[in-house]
């Protein structure tokens, strides 16, 4: 009987050894996925992206960071909350892009943030979640248009889709919009086109359940699309001056949050053309 309590607790330790090398092993490779797809994102950003002289870009500072770097604190923005919007302070060089793949629909931008990323639209609402824009099959995934949406971003609102990947990339910063001082330090954020480039000027931003009104694409009358408008405002998180109407497309960012059950944190933009140029 004494025998038998060494061996046991050998037999624990190299149990528990095990669990702790697997656990280790896990991580690790979790740890090496985000930072294949993250460096995959950088690499493109580095080959399509330039950044306009500040001279010849209204927004003023234009700085591109990368995941896991901090935003600058409140009062370091707070200027960009009444920045000229007819700039995005960057441009994409779609030519390249669409030669890596022709599901690219577009890039989001916003200054100071870790966004910064090309958007696609494919068949359906699975494979660009678990792909990479090289097809790679990554956790990261890549943003991409509700499949379900036309083309072109016509629909009276155009929904994105992307993770809330623990080290701050893809669509993470997103539910920093809860505070108010965020969004006042990142108001507007930029939809580059092959077709033309726009501003998503924020008006609105909250927690939703992944079945919310909030995923409505088309209205049946300006109305309705009115009173939906007027809804997703009163919700909002935090107050914007923006004001949207009949005429106006949205599009809205949408992210998973871990308040409930398929809780998803959302942001929606009015989009506005910018001049060409």
């Amino acid at each position: 009987m004494r025998r038998l309590f060494p061996a046991l607790r050998i037999g624990l330790l190299l149990f528990f050894l095990g669990l702790f090398c697997l656990s280790a092993w896990k991580l690790w490779h979790i740890y090496q996925m985000y930072q294949t797809g993250q460096t995959l994102y950088d690499e493109i950003a580095a080959q399509v992206v330039q950044t306009v002289p500040p001279e010849e870009s209204s927004t003023g500072k234009t700085g591109i960071r990368t995941a896991g770097e901090s935003a600058p604190a409140p009062e370091e923005s707070a200027g960009q909350a009444g920045a000229e919007t007819d700039s995005a302070g960057i441009t994409v060089d779609f030519d390249t892009l669409l030669a890596c793949s022709g599901d690219v629909a577009g890039w989001l931008y916003c200054p100071d943030t870790p966004i910064n990323y090309p958007v696609v639209q494919g068949t359906d609402n699975d494979y660009y979640l678990h792909h990479l824009l090289d097809g790679t099959r990554n956790d990261n995934g890549t943003l991409f248009i509700d499949a379900a949406n036309a083309a072109g971003w016509q629909d009276q609102n155009t929904v994105i889709y992307g993770h809330h990947m623990k080290n701050g990339a893809m669509f993470a910063s997103l539910e920093h919009y809860d505070a108010q001082t965020y969004y006042d330090a990142h108001p507007v954020i930029y939809l580059l086109t092959p077709d033309g480039n726009y501003s998503l000027e924020l008006f609105a931003g909250m927690t939703v359940a992944a079945d919310d009104e909030v995923y409505t694409h088309t209205f049946s009358d300006p109305d309705e699309y009115l009173q939906w408008l007027a809804r997703q405002q009163e919700r909002s998180d935090f107050s914007s001056a923006a004001a949207v109407g009949e005429g106006d497309r949205i599009v809205t960012l949408s992210t998973c949050a871990y308040d409930f059950q398929n809780a998803r944190y959302v942001v929606l933009g009015k989009l506005v053309s910018l001049p060409a140029g």
